[in-house]
């Protein structure tokens, strides 16, 4: 059974990102193809500090370069200048960030292509971004993503799903109460 900070079980099959009804469940996918792990094991303390909020870490699978939307939401922020992080915000008002790698803004936006620009409303499974695995380590840097719930909006009870081999788009690693 994977670890997680509350009750929180991987769903198999097709997850079901989108929001719930108001009162109902929800849940968020895994954004990148990887290892979850605790924010805590990210190696940038602004990160693992939860200093951001409270989230995931994960290491992207050998062959992973995309990041996808976790829920159907609104992209809010980009960073047009690197291309390494997005924030979405989902109709119950919770902020996600997702921030690939470490230090990633040093790199100028170098093999980063972000597909979406603010105000865009995006679908859970669609493409966020894409990045060079190999430009980041040949930079000098860790390629752990960060995948943060910056604030709550209306959510309660949000539960990560850790110690897991999740799929972009498919495996839930974050449950809530809407």
């Amino acid at each position: 059974m994977p670890a997680s900070s509350a009750e929180a079980a991987e769903a198999p099959g097709q997850a079901k990102a989108s929001a719930a009804a108001a009162s109902g469940p929800g849940e968020l996918v895994c954004p990148v193809t990887g290892s979850v792990a605790s924010i805590e094991q990210m190696a940038d303390p602004v990160f693992s500090s939860k200093c951001m909020g409270d989230g995931l870490c994960i290491t992207p699978a050998p062959s992973a370069d995309t990041v996808v939307a976790p829920a159907d939401a609104t992209a809010t922020v980009t960073m047009p200048a690197s291309n390494h992080a997005v924030g979405l915000t989902l109709d119950n008002g919770m902020e996600l960030l997702i921030h690939v790698g470490i230090d990633t803004v040093a790199m100028g936006g170098d093999r980063f292509t972000c597909s979406v620009k603010q105000g865009d409303r995006v679908r859970a499974g669609q493409k966020l971004l894409t990045f060079s695995q190999e430009k980041i380590c040949a930079a000098g840097h860790p390629t752990d993503v960060a995948f943060v719930v910056s604030a709550p909006g209306s959510a309660k009870a949000i539960a990560f799903t850790t110690g897991v081999e999740a799929q972009a788009g498919e495996t839930s690693v974050v449950s809530y109460q809407a």
